[in-house]
Parts: structure tokens; sequence; C-alpha cells
């Protein structure tokens, strides 16, 4: 959902960029629950110059994403069907920024390849602290087969594998909102 999520917001950055923007006003005007944020042409720029790929630590190769998650990326315009599964190799440890759901994936990548916190990040740190949630509050979603870990990060945006479509919908509201502020920091990047 990540990637979706990524590409729904290059879009949207292209097609708000070219709306007028006051002189002096920050590369990204705020966003509120109703609007997503509004891009300079220049931030746009930066943003669909990114690179994004995805990858997984125990992804089965091939395999096609989640129902829910397909779902999900159509209704913000985007087509999940294309996208296969694949674990994650060493040349893909050779990227600048390396984005985990949770910490102990960046752990796993950080000790496995070398990588250091620069390079790996975890996604959910780019919320603000008040959207972390403590993964017990998901257990009504994933249903009576949840059991939260003592392992969980406040920063980790749970993986819905397996859940419903409202822990789907949770998770993609995480991933979309921390996507819109990992783009806010490189747009006003000087």
């Amino acid at each position: 959902m990540a990637l979706a999520a990524w590409r729904a917001l290059a879009r949207h950055a292209a097609q708000t960029s070219g709306q007028r923007v006051s002189r002096g006003a920050p590369e990204v005007q705020s966003e509120t629950e109703e609007h997503a944020p509004i891009f300079t042409k220049r931030a746009a720029r930066i943003i669909a110059e990114i690179e994004v790929d995805s990858a997984g630590l125990c992804a089965h190769d091939g395999d096609y994403a989640a129902t829910f998650a397909r779902q999900i990326a159509r209704e913000w315009g985007e087509d999940l069907e294309p996208h296969r599964a694949r674990l994650f190799r060493a040349p893909d440890a050779k990227a600048r920024l390396i984005l985990t759901m949770t910490e102990s994936q960046a752990d796993v990548l950080r000790a496995h390849f070398g990588l250091d916190e620069t390079q790996v990040r975890v996604l959910g740190s780019y919320l603000p602290a008040v959207e972390s949630h403590p993964s017990s509050q998901f257990a009504q979603m994933w249903g009576n087969d949840y059991t939260p870990t003592s392992v969980s990060h406040e920063r980790d945006i749970l993986d819905p594998y397996g859940g419903s479509m409202e822990a789907y919908q949770e998770c993609a509201g995480q991933i979309r909102r921390a996507i819109a502020a990992l783009a806010r920091s490189f747009a006003t990047r000087k």
C-alpha cells in the first residue's frame, strides 16, 4: 500500500502544483482532514523525481497484493494488480532511504546489511507523536486470534495481513499520512 500511496501523492502533487500559491508561501501548504497538501511546482518536481520500489522481508516472490490492499489502492486511483511481491535483497540495501513498517524490521535490515539509522527509517516515524498507536488498540480489527507483542513500538505501522477490511483501512490511513509527511519533508529541503 505504501507504493500506491506514494504514487497517488505524486499524482496529486503534480495536479495541485498548477494552483496559485502566494509569493513567499511555503513549498507545501498545510493540509486538513478533507484536503491533501497543495505542493508548489518545485515540490511536485522533487516528489516526481524520487524513485520508489517495494520489497519485503517475508514476501513470497510473485505473490499478488492482498485483495483489500488492491481495493484501497483503486480508491486512491492506483492499480496494484500488476504489482508482485518480492524479497528484499542485497542490491536493495544500496538505496538512499529504506522505509519499514516496524522498528523490528528496521533492526533486521540494519543488522543483516550493516545499514545505519539514517538509511533505514520506520515510516511511522514521520507521523506526529499523537498519531502513534499501541498495537493493542488494533486487536479488535484482527479478531480473536490477534495477540499484541511486547516488541511493538509506538511508531510501528502494523501489517494488516489476514485482517479485516477495517484493519487494512486503518493501516492505509496511517501509511498515507506518513507518506504525505515524508513528501513534505523532501519537498521543503533546500
